[in-house]
């Protein structure tokens, strides 16, 4: 059975970062963060929280408090050992980041995400009902890590209002304008969008794509990159993410987004 529980200390800040190290691939003081700034946000009553089955750290998860009235929690580096990335590590975490915030009285919970990992897309927009508030391009700069090198670091930026108690509604009936070409491709459906909601589809795995042809997985960074960057821009929502196809968007009022290639 797998517990969660706020971590303090170095020797759990060290764990937490030999974690982080194996997850994404590059060595012990090489990872998304070092050991003194996780001490340091444990210690100024920051989220540091770890997932263990018996006495092993299998996640952790890292925070700090952000937005203007200090009113956010921004959840900044959360890893899954691979080998239980489907065992609700994930979703367990949030509910306990989300438990902890609202004790804070706390308005939000936002985070980032890779915008071409499927599967963290459909958890994070339909299945927690986050909203995705930014597409931000090469957020971090260049990556060295075993998961991110050589790409461009895209992502997606998630606000998750602790307010709503809805879950996600039914998803919609959708008009498919960016979709998977028979040469495994991206491949773009011609035509002005004008009150139809939309779906992006992208590879169900896109880190398997990575590993066979990082050119092909770059034309999908670069086609997910303009498609959704030109319909946030012009005013459309993303109302969540279908599972084994893509991001859905619906249109702005009044308005009229022209996705022709």
């Amino acid at each position: 059975m797998t517990t969660i529980r706020l971590l303090h200390g170095l020797a759990d800040a060290t764990a937490v970062c030999r974690l982080f190290a194996d997850i994404w691939d590059v060595p012990a003081d090489r990872g998304p963060i070092d050991v003194s700034m996780v001490v340091a946000l444990a210690h100024s009553d920051c989220y540091v929280a770890g997932a263990f089955d018996g006495d092993q750290l299998v996640g952790a998860s890292v925070g700090f408090l952000a937005g203007r009235h200090r009113d956010v929690l921004h959840s900044h580096v959360t890893g899954i050992r691979d080998d239980r990335t489907s065992a609700g590590i994930g979703y367990a975490l949030k509910q306990h980041q989300r438990a902890w915030a609202r004790q804070r009285d706390l308005t939000a919970i936002t985070w980032t995400f890779d915008p071409l990992i499927a599967r963290n897309a459909y958890f994070n927009l339909t299945r927690l009902g986050g909203r995705l508030a930014e597409y931000l391009v090469d957020f971090y700069g260049p990556m060295s890590d075993g998961r991110n090198l050589g790409h461009p670091s895209d992502r997606a930026f998630v606000r998750w209002e602790l307010s709503d108690e809805r879950r996600p509604g039914p998803l919609p009936e959708t008009v498919v304008v960016l979709d998977i070409g028979a040469d495994d491709g991206p491949r773009w459906q011609a035509g002005a969008v004008r009150d139809r909601p939309v779906e992006l589809i992208i590879p169900a795995d896109i880190e398997s794509v990575r590993r066979r042809d990082p050119d092909l997985a770059m034309a999908w960074r670069l086609a997910l990159r303009d498609a959704l960057t030109r319909l946030l821009e012009a005013g459309w929502t993303v109302v969540g993410f279908r599972r084994l196809g893509g991001y859905l968007l619906t249109p702005p009022e009044r308005r009229i987004a022209d996705v022709d290639r």
